[in-house]
């Protein structure tokens, strides 16, 4: 049998434990355009990556202007990136995110994900991405939509020139239809637009929306600053 003063030990311990486990996840949620969202915070390394994420309190901030900022930083000699999912069970419907970068150029190495993801429809997982990343290859095209189903998947790329003007991304989920369309904010000038025939595993259960900014080679030395602020996100259901 275990001392007492061992017993009291374990006691606080897990008192301990539970007060963090609270923290953490009040911490781990904040508000943006009108929605919760749950930040993700992995200290092993997890998918996409597979990286860290959610190391540094920078990864994800809201600025004064409340614009979101996804972040890339280094933290303790490993570099830490940024994932937000929705706090809300969303379904089909029109989804709204219009964002810009920092930089006019964006590393080879870095991947922004603006999609739906619903983690309780595998193995398609209801997923409708927009990737913005020319996945550290040497091609001019830097953007694509893809829409997944069980057994494949249908990708649709193209070009975003000017990082830094304001985009509006666009995803509109009918019942026979996904279609994709990306616009200029400021003239409302068309980029580019796709529409897929809807799967028929698009059966959304736990569908959420999730932004992340994730690096295809965890390990690399050196990032220039880079960050993607999203100045807006809106739901409607259909």
């Amino acid at each position: 049998m275990l001392p007492r003063y061992c017993l009291f030990i374990i006691v606080l311990l897990i008192f301990d434990e539970i007060k963090c486990q609270k923290s953490f996840s009040k911490e781990s949620i904040i508000e943006f355009s009108g929605f919760l969202w749950h930040k993700k915070e992995q200290y092993s390394k997890v998918g996409p990556g597979p990286n860290y994420f959610g190391l540094h309190k920078n990864n994800v901030i809201i600025d004064k202007k409340g614009r979101l900022h996804l972040k890339v930083k280094r933290h303790k000699g490993a570099w830490s990136c940024a994932e937000i999912s929705t706090d809300s069970i969303l379904k089909e419907g029109k989804y709204e995110v219009s964002f810009y970068c920092s930089r006019a150029k964006m590393p080879s190495n870095l991947v922004l994900g603006l999609f739906l993801y619903d983690k309780k429809n595998a193995p398609s997982y209801n997923e409708v991405d927009f990737e913005l990343s020319k996945w550290n290859k040497a091609e001019s095209m830097n953007a694509q939509y893809v829409v997944y189903n069980d057994t494949s998947l249908c990708v649709k790329r193209f070009d975003l020139s000017f990082l830094k003007q304001e985009t509006k991304l666009t995803f509109l989920i009918n019942s026979d239809s996904i279609t994709v369309s990306s616009s200029w904010l400021d003239d409302r000038r068309l980029i580019y637009k796709s529409t897929f025939v809807r799967p028929t595993t698009f059966e959304p259960r736990q569908l959420r929306f999730r932004m992340n900014l994730w690096l295809i080679d965890s390990v690399t030395n050196r990032l220039n600053p880079f960050d993607v602020i999203i100045t807006s996100f809106d739901y409607t259901e259909l």
